[in-house]
């Protein structure tokens, strides 16, 4: 399981080179639950424990495991920035 500072790192030092699947698993780590929506390429992670952190939806785009678009890392940057709070003093216990 990755921690919550790695993958704010992770996702600012090469936000244009992270793959669907990665993301997806980073994700995953945090508690979220990535579903797929109408499209198989559009999925949202919405958090299970916390209903006030933003779902966050994203493209998956075309291909066998893509590299995600850059606007859509910026927001997942942003929704896990905002609430940090929430994972440092989750990770403090």
């Amino acid at each position: 399981m990755v921690q919550y500072d790695d993958v704010l790192r992770r996702l600012r030092e090469a936000p244009a080179a992270i793959r669907c699947s990665e993301l997806t698993g980073y994700l995953e780590d945090l508690g979220f639950e990535v579903t797929s929506r109408a499209s198989g390429n559009h999925k949202t992670a919405i958090h299970k424990e916390n209903e006030e952190i933003p779902p966050i939806p994203f493209d998956c785009g075309h291909g066998t495991n893509p590299e995600i678009k850059k606007c859509y890392i910026k927001r997942v940057i942003q929704v896990l920035s905002q609430n940090g709070k929430y994972w440092t003093e989750k990770q403090e216990k």
